[in-house]
């Protein structure tokens, strides 16, 4: 069995079945069993089928922001960061005050906002904060663009 992340990427060797009585076979890998896998067969003498035509998973990209974070320290909700995500190679997230004013950006896919003002240590005051970018999801024809927009409460903040 061979297998390739994506429609265009070259197959290779994952597994051999060696004999008949050997029908199943589960592949156990942390990420994604998304891709295209093919199969080649061969007889008692070793010769040898090509490869067949690819049979492919998509997958299932998922990110969610919250629309609420409390980074008061307390070890809870501390920081804005997407619940769940997979398959998500990166982010452009761009986060404004009510006045339109950037507050925040990042290309990292699991945020970290800490309600500050461009990553440095004074807290910006309680309120709603307007975030708008992009994420690009993995699919197995490529990475593709999702364009992300809403609006986050920050509670706890500068007082």
């Amino acid at each position: 069995m061979y297998y390739a992340p994506s429609k265009s990427a070259t197959p290779y060797l994952i597994v051999s079945l060696d004999g008949i009585n050997q029908s199943t076979y589960t592949r156990n890998i942390p990420d994604s069993t998304s891709g295209c896998y093919y199969f080649m067969t061969v007889d008692s003498a070793g010769n040898k089928s090509s490869l067949s035509e690819p049979y492919c998973a998509e997958t299932c990209p998922v990110y969610t922001l919250p629309n609420v974070f409390t980074p008061d320290n307390d070890g809870k909700n501390d920081l804005f960061v997407p619940f769940p995500y997979r398959y998500v190679d990166h982010v452009e997230l761009t986060i404004y005050n009510r006045w339109g004013n950037k507050v925040f950006e990042t290309h990292d896919k699991d945020i970290l906002w800490k309600g500050t003002k461009d990553k440095g240590s004074t807290r910006l005051s309680d309120g709603v904060y307007y975030y708008i970018g992009k994420v690009y999801e993995i699919f197995i024809d490529g990475i593709k663009p999702r364009t992300l927009k809403g609006a986050v409460n920050l509670i706890g903040g500068a007082k």
